[in-house]
């Protein structure tokens, strides 16, 4: 019985036809696939989200003398408002603060593990239009995952 399974599974593939096909009206969103696509794409930039967690805002505020030395300039307000990772080897980071102008910056960081004593670096700054709002973060997270090769 299991080689007369296998044979048809192997003459499906062979074809490129579906073993089991199975319309739209009949196909059903289950609990499992709802729990799938609910979860992040791992390698994947997460969504930009507030800067809550106090750990974060203390680590994203101590990275202020490297991104004033790459953006060549002095910030006299300087809070991070919002920001999205991505897991590699490492974390990268796109971090949007607060100058008090109106313009955001957009800062992108590499923060090494821990283990290998690297410091972390900034990768770019660039300054980002408040009043572009979703559309503007929208922009700039595509041109993260071009940068990145996704």
């Amino acid at each position: 019985m299991k080689t007369y399974a296998f044979a048809l599974l192997a003459a499906a593939v062979v074809a490129q036809e579906p073993f089991l096909q199975i319309s739209d009206a009949e196909a059903q969103p289950t609990l499992e696939t709802q729990v799938l696509a609910d979860q992040p794409s791992y390698g994947a930039p997460s969504d930009m989200k507030p800067v809550e967690d106090a750990d974060l805002k203390t680590r994203f505020i101590g990275y202020r003398n490297l991104v004033q030395m790459k953006a060549d300039a002095d910030f006299t307000i300087f809070r991070p408002v919002k920001y999205s990772s991505q897991v590699v080897a490492g974390t990268n980071y796109v971090i949007l603060y607060d100058i008090g102008s109106d313009k955001y910056l957009e800062v992108k960081v590499y923060q090494p593990l821990p283990n290998s004593n690297a410091l972390p670096s900034v990768t770019s700054v660039s300054y980002v239009d408040k009043k572009l709002g979703a559309a503007g973060l929208a922009a700039s997270a595509l041109t993260l995952v071009a940068l990145l090769n996704i």
